[in-house]
């Protein structure tokens, strides 16, 4: 009788095969997880009935001896993902000129039993069975004397409860002995597998270091042999492990804390030029210098192919594995090498009958596509008529990427509208997803099937081996599942949840993104058709683009370009969407906002990490001279943080949600933009541009309207200072064929005309939003960045701006007239500065120019006064500049006078000090201040400005003790 079951259990795959007619021997297969087979002889009865409780009890049996090998082998893999493989060229010629260790043979995992142990037990048999023969001996004399006297028999028995009562006593302290004894040899036992285990581990230690050196020489063919040599289910994540670290590179130390990692998580999804910049960014931060000046990995063109050759996979190189390589080879060809001798070993390769199975064509173009050679990898690509054959998605949206570069490099219109053909068949297929293609195989399909053929080939001339193969393999291929078996999902294209392929999403973006440079019949009808022509598509265009945007961030962090491409993307779909069906646009509001939302995210980042501060290119000049212009982007480039990189503000300006977008919004959304573009437009220097989005954010958010108006204060003053030219080209610039003359005061004055006009119209708008509380020290920094250095101000501009001195706010004219006097102390002053700004005008002229600022500070404060008596900032003011014109005065000639005025000039500081205390419990804690005593104690020294104190001035010793009695005078904590 011949018959075979299969028993699984949670450590094994049980496979008994017997041929008995009674009883006898079964050989049991079993499979781990790990995808080891360990064969064993279990005795069984067939004539049983229960036969199958007979294999279970033998499965659970061998359970424990399954599971302990399988914790081997996983030991194994963890001890191997620990490895790190170094390719510079220190190791190398390190390993190069080591001598290659030998390996031992394996040691054995269990020892052996010991004989002595063996011996022992032996010896205690014996003794048992003397001891059972001197009993029955003993009982038959006792039989014998039966007949004897009966006092006699009593005395016998009397003594043989004695000796029995003995004989138990020294039995118990056998089993006693023989228990501490077999102790020992347990404890011997478990020493001596310690050991094992150790030694083993050791040796495993060893072999792995040896792996290491034979990666770092580049002896693929022993690192072929060792992955052959691993357990089925290790091999492919230990390639995976190879790949990695060889992609990654040695990292530098780290000489900073917090420093972000290398990791393959990291450039998941990236793009080789993403890759090299997170590389570059990171390596700066972690060894603290250039990149380019750190030893990194060296691979010849022919280690890539060897490496792809070393995948141990029945079923073949995965994308994931081929994308690794790819960047595998931009680190080649970065350090020498010449692609065109790995194009010729990859046609070789993939002609080859043996090596295709491991490297197909559409792996060899994933790994020159990985590496940025989408060009090179036209080669390995099919017809677009083959692949519509096919339906293979991935080959033509590869077709496509392939046109869509040549366009870029060639630029032919023709090569364009081929990407876009590729693109509209991949959208013409159902959705039907299966790996490579829909209802047809791919490579890494047909490959697996060829394994299974050539399996089934094998098994079918043997004989036995046929049953075991048979029944081992078909549970798995219906479906039952095996622990660590996950499944081949790398080039699955797989389904998501909203049922949209993985293909089709990329389809669907490239199509967006060439609607708009091919021609208008097939770009803008395709749009057109696709938001006219009922829901679907439309919704999964949207999705797809969304999503995508969504997870920009998180996918690519040290790759704006492609978060950037995110944006565009949805910008051309929401706006075709709003030209050719914008009933459907009303309907899909919530799909609006989320999308609005991927633009705020965006641009929040960018106005935090931005450091662009103006819109377009800027002008430079090299160390020669030349003027050339350069990007912001440019710069960031240039520096590396390990951080994530923002886009920059113009770029996002450009797609930011336009005026019809907007109008879908939420209300509760629309500040939250008016907000951001304010932000991102001021950040840039865009004040006119900004404005408009503050007076929509006031409505809402008053605070935050306020915040803004002051910001676009500071911007407008630095985009309009007539003074600030030279901040904007070098010193040593000169431009040929301009008069230089011409940029004098003539230039100047008029532009102060035009800045003072649209000053005035900034201020009116503000008051009518309105804006409550605009900070008068911008405001007056506004009005004085009007001016000219060399200009003084004007009364008719004062009023021009704010209006009627006698409606201004104390606090703003008591700012403005004091900027004025400090410049009337100063710069208004300086010939030199008169010279700079060419107004010509001689002595006698600058010296009338002052004393006009003088006159005309002095008539504003006092209509202020009169209007505003208890105001101690504006009496304050007026103290400084009758001490300062005082000072000029007596600078030009000696006069009679100026002890007097002086004298006046301290009653007034007296006096806004008292009206200072009378007010100053009114006041709130950020209106408090100590100005008025600090100038009057500079005052003191000789001058209201601490700066323009020197020896030349005689100090009044006066006035320290009533300043001290003034601030005494303070009520409560105040004058603390």
């Amino acid at each position: 009788m011949r018959w075979t079951i299969c028993c699984f259990t949670a450590a094994a795959v049980l496979l008994m095969i017997a041929t008995a007619d009674v009883a006898g021997q079964v050989r049991a297969v079993r499979v781990l997880p790990s995808g080891a087979i360990i064969t064993s002889e279990i005795s069984v009865d067939v004539g049983n009935a229960d036969v199958a409780a007979q294999i279970a009890a033998a499965a659970e049996a061998t359970e424990g001896d399954a599971s302990e090998s399988s914790s081997t082998d996983d030991k194994l893999l963890q001890m191997f993902q620990q490895l790190k493989f170094d390719r510079r060229p220190s190791a190398i010629l390190r390993q190069w000129s080591k001598p290659e260790p030998e390996l031992e043979p394996e040691p054995k995992l269990e020892p052996n039993d010991d004989p002595a142990a063996d011996k022992d037990d032996a010896a205690d048999d014996n003794t048992e069975a003397k001891d059972e023969g001197a009993a029955e001996k003993e009982s038959t004399e006792e039989a014998t004397t039966v007949e004897q006297s009966t006092k006699e028999k009593a005395g016998e028995e009397a003594a043989t409860d004695e000796a029995a009562t003995d004989e138990a006593a020294t039995d118990e302290a056998a089993t006693q002995e023989k228990a501490e004894e077999q102790a020992k040899v347990e404890a011997e036992k478990a020493k001596r597998k310690q050991e094992a285990e150790q030694k083993h581990e050791a040796w495993v230690k060893k072999k792995l270091e040896l792996f290491q050196r034979h990666v770092t020489l580049g002896q693929w063919e022993k690192v072929r042999e060792f992955f052959a040599g691993l357990p089925e289910k290790q091999r492919e994540p230990a390639y995976k492990h190879l790949l990695t670290q060889l992609a990654v590179g040695p990292q530098p130390q780290q000489n900073a804390g917090n420093v972000p990692q290398l990791s393959p998580e990291m450039f998941a999804d990236q793009d080789p030029m993403a890759v090299a910049m997170a590389m570059q960014t990171i390596m700066q931060v972690q060894g603290g210098g250039d990149p380019l000046m750190l030893e990194q990995n060296v691979f010849s063109t022919h280690d890539v192919l060897e490496i792809a050759l070393a995948c141990p996979s029945k079923k073949g190189l995965q994308k994931s594995e081929s994308q690794q390589l790819g960047r595998i080879l931009t680190t080649s060809l970065r350090t020498g090498s010449v692609l065109d001798g790995l194009l010729n070993e990859l046609d070789e390769a993939v002609a080859d009958g043996a090596k295709s199975k491991i490297l197909s064509k559409r792996q060899a173009a994933w790994i020159l596509f990985s590496a940025g050679r989408t060009l090179e990898a036209g080669d390995f690509l099919p017809k677009m008529d083959e692949a519509k054959e096919a339906h293979d998605r991935e080959g033509l949206n590869l077709l496509s990427r392939y046109y869509l570069a040549k366009y870029r490099e060639e630029s032919k219109p023709a090569d364009l509208e081929q990407a876009w053909f590729v693109t509209q068949a991949v959208l013409a297929m159902e959705d039907e997803s299966v790996t490579g293609s829909d209802g047809n195989k791919g490579d890494n399909e047909a490959n697996a099937d060829e394994v299974a053929a050539d399996e089934k080939s094998e098994t079918d001339d043997t004989g036995d081996g046929a049953a075991v193969a048979e029944v081992v393999t078909d549970p798995f291929a219906q479906g039952v599942a095996v622990e660590g078996d996950a499944g081949v999902q790398d080039d699955e294209v797989v389904k998501k949840s909203d049922g949209v392929s993985a293909e089709k999403e990329e389809a669907l973006k490239r199509a967006v993104e060439l609607a708009p440079k091919v021609r208008k019949e097939l770009g803008q009808a395709w749009l057109r058709e696709t938001f006219t022509t009922g829901e679907k598509r439309g919704q999964e265009l949207l999705a797809a683009i969304g999503t995508a945007t969504a997870t920009g961030m998180q996918r690519y962090p040290h790759n704006p370009t492609e978060r950037l491409r995110g944006l565009q993307l949805q910008s051309t779909a929401v706006e075709a969407l709003m030209q050719h069906a914008p009933e459907r646009a009303r309907q899909w509001r919530d799909a609006l906002n989320v999308l609005a939302n991927n633009w705020l995210k965006e641009a929040a980042f960018t106005y935090l990490r931005d450091e662009s501060t103006q819109r377009g290119p800027r002008l430079q000049r090299d160390m020669y001279g030349n003027i050339f212009y350069y990007e912001d982007s440019y710069n960031r480039s240039m520096r590396g943080n390990g951080q994530a990189q923002p886009v920059s503000t113009d770029d996002v300006l450009k797609v930011r949600p336009d005026d019809q977008w907007l109008a879908m919004l939420d209300d509760m959304m629309r500040p939250k933009y008016s907000m951001t573009v304010a932000q991102l437009l001021l950040k840039v220097n865009e004040e006119t541009e900004a404005f408009p989005y503050i007076e929509q954010l006031a409505a809402a958010h008053k605070e935050k309207a306020d915040q803004l108006a002051n910001e676009f204060l500071d911007v407008w003053s630095r985009n309009h200072n007539p003074n600030e030219a030279n901040q904007r080209t070098s010193s040593y610039m000169f431009m040929y064929g301009y008069e230089s003359r011409a940029a004098q005061i003539p230039l100047t004055r008029s532009k102060q005309v035009r800045n003072l006009q649209e000053l005035s119209q900034w201020i009116a708008r503000m008051r009518a939003i309105p804006i409550e509380n605009i900070d008068q020290k911008k405001l007056v920094k506004a009005f004085t960045a009007c001016h000219s250095t060399a200009e003084v101000y004007r009364l008719e501009d004062i009023e021009q701006v704010f209006g009627s001195v006698d409606k201004l706010e104390p606090e703003t004219l008591a700012t403005m007239i004091d900027s004025m006097r400090a410049s009337l102390a100063t710069v208004w002053r300086e010939p030199d500065e008169q010279k700079k700004a060419g107004t010509n005008r001689k002595k006698q002229d600058l010296q009338a120019e002052i004393e006009r600022g003088y006159q005309v500070a002095a008539e504003v404060l006092q209509r202020a006064i009169m209007e505003y008596p208890e105001s101690w900032q504006l009496w304050c003011t007026q103290a400084s500049l009758k001490f300062d014109e005082n000072d000029y005065r007596y600078e030009l000639a000696n006069d009679s006078q100026f002890v007097a005025r002086r004298d006046e000039a301290f009653a007034d500081f007296a006096k806004a000090a008292e009206l200072y205390a009378a007010q100053v419990s009114d006041l709130a804690d950020d209106k408090q201040d100590t100005e008025i005593y600090d100038k009057w104690w500079y005052a003191s020294l000789g001058a209201v400005d601490l700066g323009r104190i020197d020896t030349s001035k005689q100090p009044d010793l006066r006035q320290p003790p009533k300043i001290r009695e003034a601030m005494m005078a303070l009520p409560g904590e105040s004058a603390e």
